[in-house]
């Protein structure tokens, strides 16, 4: 009897102590961070088959890829120093929940990146189907993997190979609301998707770079003549509120 229970006694001590226990840390499994001094485009390609890769990509959109928010308080270096990054996540079928997380704690370690969320007053655009209607290309039929995950049952997600630069968004295959949170990272405003289309479309919007104040390159048509005329929606500016991460430390990490 007593020993039926001390082992009754180790059995509870043993499931309180896994209970207890701090979930796993999301890491990516091998990961490195170089600073890019080539002037090349950046190019961010998602994860496919546990692997992410980055080139010349400023910090503002790494952590933009970690937190999805507007970034608020960051040194000018955030935004103007690009950086090659490359990552395998343990497993290959990673989510794109995992990734984030996995994305913000290698920013936190190599960066020493601390920051905090707000909610402030802003002004939002509201993406609209423009006056003529939506003339959206159509997707490839075929299934469009990220990770194990396709944008049917993850509207957050795109294409793996998709390519976004600050004067193109480019993918096969996207849902709206992918499209949406791709143009407010673009604009640095929030834009909430009013157009009521549920499906995919493949997307070839090439437009004049967003200059700081709204100004553009006039060499290319301004990213709201090239919405309308190249797939049929408008952004209407109303005003809002949006989550914003602030940065309370960052710095810059040393080759690796």
């Amino acid at each position: 009897m007593r020993t039926l229970i001390a082992i009754t006694g180790l059995l509870f001590s043993l499931a309180t102590a896994l209970a207890q226990a701090p979930a796993l840390r999301p890491e990516f499994e091998v990961a490195s961070v170089k600073r890019n001094l080539s002037g090349s485009r950046p190019w961010l390609v998602p994860p496919v088959g546990g692997r992410f890769t980055a080139t010349n990509v400023p910090l503002e959109l790494l952590i933009r890829n970690g937190w999805h928010q507007k970034l608020s308080g960051a040194p000018s270096w955030v935004v103007t120093d690009g950086y090659d990054v490359s990552a395998v996540a343990p497993e290959p079928d990673v989510s794109s929940d995992d990734f984030s997380l996995m994305m913000q704690n290698l920013l936190k370690d190599r960066f020493a990146l601390r920051v905090h969320s707000e909610t402030h007053d802003a002004r939002v655009y509201v993406l609209l189907p423009a006056k003529n209607g939506l003339k959206l290309p159509d997707a490839r039929p075929e299934p469009c993997i990220y990770g194990r995950k396709a944008p049917d049952t993850n509207p957050q997600a795109g294409c793996a190979g998709m390519n976004v630069t600050p004067e193109s968004i480019m993918n096969e295959k996207v849902s709206m609301q992918w499209f949406a949170s791709v143009l407010a990272g673009v604009l640095g405003r929030p834009v909430l998707d009013r157009t009521g289309f549920t499906g995919s479309f493949k997307v070839r919007l090439e437009f004049a770079p967003v200059a700081p104040g709204g100004d553009t390159d006039n060499t290319k048509p301004s990213i709201f003549t090239a919405l309308e005329e190249q797939l049929g929606l408008r952004l209407e500016s109303q005003k809002g509120s949006e989550e914003v991460l602030v940065i309370d430390h960052v710095e810059r990490p040393s080759e690796n």
